[in-house]
């Protein structure tokens, strides 16, 4: 039996309770689903149909998580969140990383968050203090502000702990997810749309037209990051002038994590944003991939908007917790 804690926010679990409404026959009952929040009395599981149920503890007889079966998974709601976050940092895997405990420091020359932040996942194997000086060293060595990538409300425990001791929050991000196949049926790419151009790597036309959050030219360990990560593929809408639209996806475990969607200032309202993603979309399905995930920005409407029409919901949240000046 299990002792499911507030770590286990966001995992699948299988909770075993007494029904007090039978009167006869088996009163066992089985919950399986996502646990969503735990105290004293309670368990919230949300199911299979996206309802959360609320179970009386004192009613558990029994308690286990359930490992990740994604080969199995029915939809892309259904997978946990410890789960979806390891995929991403696969999907965009930093230069450098080092284990503490169970988290995981990752460093790449400062380029994007997500790359150079701890990744809170699991038990750092020592107190929370001894964890963040650890980290202020790891980050300070390597000229780096010390910041953590907090899943909520997964690690809304650790959240509000970085909270009392300092830590700021900043830069809140949704992570959205959607069934590849509801994709393709929901919309139609432009007639009009140049043919795609897909590459493993990401050429010098592809990089040119790539500005991460407005820089006007990636830093030197962008390529590095860019092309790791599990089977990336690179994808260009272009013309005779240059790129007018990339993305980059990643495929691994039968996900396909979109990122570094952009379309050039003179080719926008014309539909190229849909088209690549239609694109990018296709290639995945082609490699076998079932499902996709995506991250964006919480004040990015124009990207929400256009992720919205193709199907993508919420799974989860996060944002960066920066260490005290």
């Amino acid at each position: 039996m299990a002792d499911l804690s507030a770590t286990d926010i966001g995992r699948r679990v299988s909770v075993r309770r007494r029904d007090p409404t039978v009167t006869s026959g088996p009163s066992l009952r089985d919950t399986v689903g996502t646990l969503e929040g735990i105290d004293d009395d309670h368990l919230r599981i949300r199911v299979r149909d996206g309802t959360v149920v609320t179970l009386d503890r004192g009613q558990v007889v029994a308690t286990r998580r359930v490992e990740p079966a994604v080969a199995r998974l029915r939809r892309a709601a259904d997978v946990d969140t410890d789960t979806l976050e390891r995929l991403t940092a696969t999907g965009w895997p930093a230069l450098e990383t080092a284990p503490l405990g169970d988290w995981t420091l990752r460093a790449a020359g400062g380029f994007t968050g997500r790359a150079n932040s701890v990744l809170p996942l699991g038990d750092p194997a020592c107190s929370l203090d001894d964890a963040c000086a650890a980290v202020v060293q790891w980050y300070g060595d390597r000229d780096l502000a010390p910041r953590f990538q907090v899943p909520l409300p997964l690690r809304a425990d650790l959240d509000d702990a970085l909270a009392a001791r300092g830590w700021t929050a900043f830069d809140p991000v949704r992570v959205l997810v959607a069934d590849l196949e509801a994709i393709r049926m929901s919309a139609e790419r432009s007639a009009d749309a140049p043919p795609p151009v897909v590459t493993n790597q990401p050429d010098d036309r592809w990089m040119a037209a790539y500005h991460y959050r407005g820089q006007e030219q990636p830093p030197p360990a962008a390529r590095r990051v860019l092309a790791g990560g599990a089977q990336p593929v690179f994808v260009t809408l272009a013309d005779d002038d240059g790129a007018l639209a990339v993305a980059r996806g990643a495929i691994d475990d039968r996900w396909l994590g979109v990122t570094a969607v952009e379309v050039a200032p003179r080719a926008r309202r014309r539909g190229l944003g849909l088209a690549v993603m239609l694109d990018l979309v296709d290639d995945g399905r082609r490699r076998g991939a079932r499902f996709a995930y995506l991250q964006v920005a919480d004040e990015n409407h124009a990207a929400r908007a256009l992720y919205d029409g193709l199907g993508f919901t919420e799974h989860h949240r996060y944002h960066y917790r920066r260490a005290p000046q």
